[in-house]
């Protein structure tokens, strides 16, 4: 059990550092698309403005960029045979 809490805490250790560089990213999109055509579709939530909340407080952006990060990581570490699930 302490094994698998720290290779899914390895998982998430590489997502931070991307993170800090899809902000930037991220915010000039905003910036430059107009915010109200600007929209994600989620599978279960619909469609949702880039910075209206899709959960909780978590703006749109973040959480789609979370769920691209999680799944091309995943293909990523299967493809290199370097772990996963």
């Amino acid at each position: 059990m302490k094994e698998q809490l720290e290779v899914s805490q390895e998982q998430f250790k590489p997502m931070v550092y991307i993170l800090l560089v899809s902000i930037p990213i991220f915010l000039w999109l905003i910036y430059k698309l107009p915010l109200l055509g600007a929209k994600i579709v989620f599978p279960y939530f619909g469609e949702r403005a880039l910075w209206n909340g899709a959960i909780w407080i978590i703006p749109a952006w973040i959480l789609w960029y979370m769920i691209c990060s999680i799944c091309i990581s995943q293909v990523i570490r299967k493809s290199m045979n370097i772990g996963g699930l």
